[in-house]
């Protein structure tokens, strides 16, 4: 009868115990498979993000949005997730808050993107091109070379702004359209002309202007601007990323080994104890006989 209860016990033991080892290994798979995700899932957005750069289709926009909140989701579940196998999430909540902070930034950045234009008939890009245009039809009319040469060097040093993305250039451009508005002035044209002219070129100067200042807060290089502080969270993001994932799966590493230790010990443990209990049965038996 005694043995028969030692059984039971140590069956109903090693069933419990297969049952906790089960279900905790199916929360670290289940960790491990959400992690895994996580870092491709953002150098996916990443890719949007950059493809919006590049070519300034909305749609990417869009696309980013989406993957971002897909993100979130996954974040979320994976702190869901180390809660439920006794881990601090901390770290993945800093990481949601960064995204957040990424996002916010990348769509600061596409607003003034707009503002900009998102080609050359749009936006700030559009007016300046329609008042330069305006311009360059009055000085056709007034037939002036001396004018002309001036203005065309007033462009030049607007298409190299735009090309290069250097403040040089726009005070280039700004001591040139001083000499324009100089020459203007000491010319034979009508006072007519002058006055339609310094109109036109006063408009023209104030669209530049806003365009590049447009410019500046977007950022001139890698390293100003949102684009800098967009550039420096995604970075960020993506360390963050990396390291934690690491971390994660040497833990879950660590986390299996030991439940296999333990299960192992648990079941040697109860045969240990069965045997001796047959042992002992045994030798009751033979000394009673």
């Amino acid at each position: 009868m005694m043995m028969l209860l030692v059984l039971v016990i140590g069956g109903l033991g090693l069933l419990a115990n297969q049952y906790h080892a089960a279900e905790e290994r199916a929360k670290l798979e289940t960790l491990q498979t959400t992690a895994e995700h996580l870092v491709p899932d953002i150098l996916q957005m990443r890719r949007s993000e950059k493809d919006f750069l590049l070519r300034h289709n909305p749609q990417y926009v869009e696309q980013l949005t989406v993957q971002s909140e897909h993100i979130k989701v996954e974040l979320q579940g994976l702190q869901w997730r180390l809660i439920e196998v006794d881990q601090d999430p901390l770290q993945l909540k800093k990481m949601a808050s960064l995204l957040d902070h990424y996002l916010s930034h990348f769509l600061t950045l596409y607003n003034i993107d707009v503002e900009i234009g998102l080609d050359e008939t749009l936006g700030l890009r559009g007016e300046l091109r329609k008042s330069i245009h305006a311009v360059e039809r009055l000085f056709e009319r007034i037939e002036s070379d001396s004018l002309l040469k001036e203005l065309l060097m007033l462009r030049r040093h607007e298409k190299d702004f735009l090309l290069r993305q250097e403040m040089s250039y726009w005070k280039r451009h700004t001591v040139s359209y001083g000499l324009l508005q100089q020459k203007i002035r000491a010319s034979a044209i009508t006072p007519k002309q002058k006055t339609q002219l310094d109109a036109l070129l006063g408009d023209y100067q104030s669209r530049f202007s806003k365009l590049v200042k447009a410019k500046q807060s977007y950022g001139l290089s890698q390293n100003s601007g949102i684009y800098a502080e967009m550039r420096e969270a995604a970075h960020q993001l993506e360390d963050d990323a990396k390291s934690t994932i690491d971390r994660l799966e040497i833990y879950i590493g660590q986390r299996k080994e030991h439940i296999e230790k333990s299960s192992s010990f648990i079941l040697a443990t109860v045969m240990m104890a069965i045997l001796l209990l047959e042992l002992f049965i045994a030798r009751r038996i033979s000394t009673s006989t």
